[in-house]
């Protein structure tokens, strides 16, 4: 039996932003750790605009009650989703079959149960990396929540902050909900030397699991390497993850050249976008996990750090500092020599994986991940009296 409350989690992420399909499929694993009689019956919605990202979905659908789309092309719903579904033609007939909606835009459903939800404010820091178009596209859109939404939600009490300071005449309900990660146990039963030989990687290496975006920091990731190499410590680093950015379309071009102009080019491993899964070994693998960015929301590979007992280098930002996994070493983001000093000293411990560690992360994960699920509770519980 399950608590008499209705929740629809909208599809937010896609193949241009996986970050957003984690964000839901880690919210809908921390709420199905809820004992049955606090637990709400929990539905993935589709829309028009989302169907041709629902199969990155599927891994996790077993965490929901079932399936909405809204919309009026069944057909095509039909062609992408093959698992039965309740068909709602609108927004409005949606609020009628459920009773909170999240993360709501406001041009859906503005005056029902509902909670928007802003990530960060990278744009408004590092203006230059974003275009005019885009900026001026998410001041409307954050001008219009702050304006009109009653209840918003943000991952860390940096971005809230951020929020206030910059539309201070809002009158919303702001909230935290910081996500975490629960260890998979499938996680455990692969020997992560199995994915290091896949990819003919080195026995001992490093680890940057970051899309190659501007905001990333990877000259000063490499520029590290190099002052270690003149000093005669040779690091291999391994990259995961897309080398497209929307924004600067020439930066991994970029960054390639100065990975030859710097001679480290048989140190540095790009290997792209691989699975999750052997994403995860080859962390386990590492000797250590490097976040150089100069902007950061709360961070789902940290949060995989904190749930593997890794440690994880990461630049000096205010969300890093708050997000505090256990084994955190911090640099000054603009400094290669604070991280070639850093690296140098972390890397001297073995490689991975850490079974010790791991068991102690895991342990600490049913705490977290119940603590992730009690701040949601709290979250539709707030809505419940707002509207």
């Amino acid at each position: 039996m399950k608590a008499n409350y209705k929740i629809a989690l909208r599809i937010i992420g896609g193949e241009k932003w996986l970050g957003g399909v984690s964000y839901i499929e880690l919210l809908a694993r921390a709420v199905s750790t809820l004992p049955p009689m606090e637990r709400p019956e929990l539905f993935l919605v589709a829309a028009d605009s989302s169907l041709d990202d629902f199969y990155l979905h599927e891994h996790f659908l077993h965490c929901f009650d079932g399936i909405i789309y809204v919309g009026k092309d069944t057909t095509r719903a039909s062609d992408q989703i093959k698992h039965p579904w309740i068909h709602c033609s609108s927004y409005d007939e949606l609020s009628e079959k459920i009773d909170f909606y999240y993360p709501v835009l406001m041009d859906v459903l503005p005056h029902r149960c509902a909670a928007s939800w802003i990530p960060d404010f990278q744009y408004r820091y590092l203006p230059e990396i974003t275009s005019q178009e885009e900026r001026l596209k998410l001041d409307l859109k954050y001008q219009e929540i702050a304006d009109r939404a009653k209840l918003i939600v943000f991952s860390s009490n940096d971005a809230r902050e951020d929020f206030h300071g910059f539309y201070p005449d809002s009158k919303a309900v702001t909230k935290i909900l910081s996500f975490h990660v629960e260890p998979d146990a499938r996680w455990y039963d692969v020997n992560p030397r199995d994915i290091q030989n896949k990819f003919g990687l080195p026995d001992k290496y490093i680890i940057c699991c970051n899309q190659f975006w501007a905001h990333k920091n990877f000259e000063v990731l490499f520029r590290s390497i190099r002052i270690l190499k003149d000093n005669g410590h040779v690091i291999h680093v391994v990259c995961t993850g897309s080398t497209e950015d929307y924004r600067v379309r020439d930066y991994f071009t970029m960054i390639k050249q100065l990975i030859s102009e710097l001679d480290i080019s048989d140190q540095v491993h790009i290997l792209g976008i691989i699975s999750r899964e052997e994403q995860i070994q080859l962390i386990r693998r590492s000797c250590l996990v490097v976040q150089p960015s100069l902007f950061e929301g709360w961070s789902t590979i940290v949060e995989e750090c904190r749930a593997l007992g890794k440690t994880v280098v990461l630049s000096d930002l205010k969300v890093n500092l708050e997000q505090n996994p256990q084994h955190a070493i911090y640099f000054d983001r603009t400094d290669a020599e604070d991280l070639a000093q850093k690296l140098k000293h972390a890397y001297l411990a073995a490689a991975g994986p850490d079974l010790e560690r791991e068991k102690v992360a895991r342990d600490n994960s049913v705490h977290l991940m119940r603590t992730f699920a009690l701040q949601f509770s709290d979250i539709w519980q707030t809505a419940k009296q707002i509207f």
